[in-house]
């Protein structure tokens, strides 16, 4: 199968703002559909644990509204 690529439209700076905003509520359905941040989160926690109460950051690159990494900073306050 041929792969096809599409320029991301989130990019484009011409882009509506009510646009954006409606591109970054889809991007957090698929993530909550996914459960992208609950995936993410065993991983970080494994981090954490290794870090032995020192600080842990999560570099939030490209991520949308960053809905996931709020999940993940929530799941660590608990």
């Amino acid at each position: 199968m041929k792969r096809h690529r599409v320029a991301e439209l989130m990019d484009d700076p011409a882009l509506g703002a009510a646009e954006h905003r409606h591109a970054l509520a889809g991007l957090a359905r698929l993530n909550r559909a996914s459960a992208s941040a609950r995936l993410a989160w065993e991983p970080v926690k494994r981090v954490a644990r290794a870090m032995r109460g020192g600080p842990v950051r999560v570099i939030d690159a490209a991520c949308g509204a960053a809905d996931g990494t709020i999940r993940l900073a929530c799941a660590a306050r608990k």
